[in-house]
C-alpha cells in the first residue's frame, strides 16, 4: 500500500460506491500499420455532469455495459451511487443508502473497499471494512460483505440480508468463475497484531444474491502477511493472493466442499521490500502476474505442481521498462487486438503499462507501451489503481483514486498494408473523412 493511497483511505473514509454504465457502440481510433494503439478517454470529475464520488477498485459486467466502480470521496457519505450512460436517455443517476447493511454492525468509519460482480452478472458483492485510523484496542470490529443485485437496465437494489462477516479490514474480493464461491483478503491491522486473514464466501452458482463465510483461514508462518489483493484462477482450482508486507503469495487450494479444510501454502519467498499488489492469473490457470509497488517491477511466476502441492516459479519480470517510481498497481489480463496481454496501473505514473505474454517463448512478460492516462483538453486522471478488461470490446477501464473519475482505454490493432503502386491505385484524397468504427457513450471530454 503506498502512503500516497493509505492517506486517501484513512481520512477520505466514506461508504460510497459508484456503478457506472457504459453503453458500447463505436468510436473513432487512430491508425497504424501493424500495430496497437491505444485512445484514452477520461471522464468527468469534481461536481461536473456525470463525475463519480470515488473511484478506487473496477469491474465490468459479463454483457460489458457497465463498468462498477467503488472508492470514497466524502465522509459524510454511506451510499451507493450509479451513473447509466446511453444515447437515449443520457445521464440517469440512482442512489442507494448503504446505511441499512452496515448500521449498528459496529463500524465506526465505514468504507467500500472491493469489489466483483458474479459471472451471472446479477449482483455485485462489496466489501466495507474500517476506513478509521488504526485500532489501538485489543479488538477491532471485522469487515463486511454486501449483496447489490443488478437488473438489466443497470438500476439497483439494496440486499440487507444476508450481510456477510469477514475479516478484519477486507480489502479485496474477486469470484470465481463458475460462480460458486468468492476469496477475500483481509489485510487485519498490525496495531493490534492482526496479521491478516483469507475468507472463502460460499456462493449461489444461479445468481441469487446469498452466501456465507464457510472460512477464516490466516496464512501460515506469517507474523506480517497484510493480503493485499486475490485472484482467483479460472479453473476454480487454487486462489493466490499477495501478501505486501511479507513480499509472498499465498496459494489457497480449494476445497471440496468449500468447509473442508482448505490447505494454504506460503509460496515463493520474495523480499519484503518487494511490496507485491495486484495479481491476475493468465486464462490457463497456469502463470500469476504481480504489481510490486516495492521494487517497481511486474512480475511473471509459473504455476507447477509436482505432486506435494503447488509451487510458484519467478520466470520472467519487467526489468527496468517501467517509469522510475511509478509504483505498480493492479493488474488486469485479456485479450486485446487478438493477444493476450497484461495491463498494470502505475498509480504515481498516471500511465498503464501493458505488456505482451507469451509464456512459450523466450520473453515471456514482453514489454509493449506505457499509455499516459492524461492527455489536452481532458479532465485529469490522477491515481490509477483498478483495472479491468472488457475481452471482446477492445477496451481497458481504470478507477483513478485520486481524480475520483475513470479512463477507458480503447484500443485498435492495423494490419500491414502493401503499398499502393502509383501507376495502378492512387492514393485517396487526403479530405475523404475516416469511417468510424466504435463509439463510447459517456460524458467524456475528448482530445
Amino acid at each position: 500500500m503506498t502512503e500516497r493511497r493509505s492517506i486517501i483511505r484513512w481520512f477520505g473514509a466514506c461508504a460510497i460506491v459508484p456503478l457506472l454504465a457504459v453503453a458500447l457502440s463505436s468510436l473513432p481510433t487512430a491508425q497504424t500499420l501493424a500495430a496497437t494503439t491505444y485512445t484514452v478517454y477520461n471522464s468527468p470529475q469534481n461536481g461536473q455532469p456525470g463525475d463519480i464520488d470515488g473511484s478506487e477498485i473496477i469491474d465490468i459486467t459479463p454483457n460489458n455495459q457497465f463498468a462498477v466502480v467503488v472508492g470514497s470521496r466524502d465522509l459524510s457519505e454511506r451510499r451507493l451511487y450509479m451513473a447509466t450512460l446511453s444515447p437515449e436517455s443520457g445521464i440517469v443517476v440512482s442512489q442507494i443508502d448503504l446505511d441499512a447493511a452496515v448500521n449498528g454492525r459496529g463500524l465506526t468509519n465505514p468504507l467500500p473497499s472491493s469489489v466483483a460482480i458474479h459471472p451471472t452478472g446479477d449482483y455485485a458483492l462489496v466489501t466495507i471494512r474500517e476506513g478509521g485510523a488504526p485500532a489501538n484496542t485489543a479488538t477491532e470490529t471485522t469487515g463486511l460483505g454486501v449483496f447489490v443485485n443488478i437488473a438489466d437496465n443497470g438500476a439497483l437494489s439494496l440486499v440487507t440480508n444476508p450481510v456477510l462477516t469477514l475479516g478484519i479490514r477486507p480489502e479485496s474480493i474477486d469470484i470465481s468463475a463458475d460462480g460458486e464461491f468468492a476469496v477475500v483478503a483481509n489485510e487485519g491491522s498490525n496495531g493490534i497484531g492482526n496479521s491478516g486473514s483469507i475468507s472463502i464466501i460460499d456462493l449461489d452458482a444461479s445468481g441469487a444474491s446469498t452466501g456465507s463465510v464457510v472460512q477464516n483461514i490466516t496464512p501460515p508462518n506469517e507474523t506480517n502477511a497484510d493480503p493485499e489483493s486475490v485472484a482467483i484462477a479460472p479453473d476454480g482450482q487454487r486462489a493466490f493472493v499477495t501478501l505486501e508486507s511479507s513480499g509472498n503469495i499465498a496459494i489457497v487450494n480449494i476445497g471440496t466442499p468449500l468447509n473442508t479444510s482448505t490447505a494454504v501454502t506460503v509460496d515463493f519467498t520474495g523480499n519484503s521490500g518487494w511490496l507485491p499488489d495486484g495479481i491476475a492469473v493468465t486464462p490457463d490457470s497456469q502463470y500469476v502476474i504481480t504489481g510490486n509497488e516495492g521494487n517497481n517491477r511486474v512480475h511473471m511466476f509459473q504455476v507447477t505442481d509436482p505432486g506435494t502441492g503447488p509451487t510458484l516459479t519467478l520466470v520472467d519480470n519487467s526489468g527496468t521498462d517501467l517509469p522510475a517510481g511509478s509504483t505498480p498497481e493492479m493488474v488486469a489480463i485479456g485479450t486485446i487486438g487478438g493477444e493476450l496481454r497484461a495491463f498494470v496501473t502505475l498509480e504515481a505514473a498516471d500511465a498503464v503499462a501493458v505488456f505482451k505474454l507469451d509464456p512459450a517463448g523466450a520473453d515471456k512478460l514482453l514489454f509493449e507501451t506505457t499509455i499516459d492516462l492524461n492527455r489536452t483538453g481532458q479532465p485529469p486522471a490522477d491515481g490509477p489503481e483498478g483495472i479491468a478488461v472488457a475481452n471482446g470490446r477492445e477496451l481497458i477501464v481504470t478507477a483513478n483514486a485520486f481524480s475520483n473519475n475513470i479512463s477507458i482505454i480503447v484500443s485498435e490493432t492495423s494490419s500491414p498494408s502493401p503499398s499502393p503502386s502509383p501507376s495502378i491505385s492512387p492514393s485517396p484524397s487526403p479530405s475523404t473523412p475516416p469511417t468510424l468504427t466504435k463509439q463510447v457513450w459517456l460524458p467524456l471530454i475528448r482530445q
